[in-house]
């Protein structure tokens, strides 16, 4: 008896996915396969604010240790406002203090493929090491 069932069971899964097959190929229209690799129309036309942070040289003068770099608008859309966020560290890799750093305000905007430079400094002793890391930036244009 429990032959007959396992044969009735497996009978009914097969008819199963060679019914999905058969409905999927005859019935469901090219349009409605979605292709991952082309964009969408709204993907193509949304503006994207993006930034690289560059750290180009961490030097110590007698008691001022100063960080020079550069930012680069890597978006489609310029940047009314963009903040950084400098941090001193010890010879251990211990993070000391931080700072702040306005590379762009809101009178020249950092459009598309530009770069800005900034610096700053700080006098604390023992500082061995610096970063930077971009904390806030934004766009004056209206994003839809």
């Amino acid at each position: 008896m429990s032959d007959r069932l396992l044969g009735w069971g497996i009978g009914v899964i097969v008819s199963i996915i060679l019914g999905t097959l058969v409905y999927r190929a005859y019935f469901l229209e090219q349009n409605d396969i979605i292709d991952p690799k082309r964009p969408t129309i709204a993907d193509e036309s949304k503006p994207s604010p993006s930034i690289k942070t560059k750290m180009i040289s961490c030097k110590r003068t007698k008691t001022i240790t100063r960080l020079l770099g550069y930012i680069e608008n890597t978006g489609s859309v310029p940047l009314a406002s963009v903040t950084l966020q400098t941090i001193w560290k010890d010879e251990y890799n211990e993070g000391m203090d931080t700072g702040l750093v306005y590379a762009v305000g809101d009178t020249v905007p950092l459009y598309p493929g530009e770069r800005r430079e900034f610096e700053d400094t700080t006098g604390l002793r023992g500082v061995a090491m610096c970063n930077v890391r971009a904390l806030d930036w934004w766009s004056s244009q209206d994003e839809r």
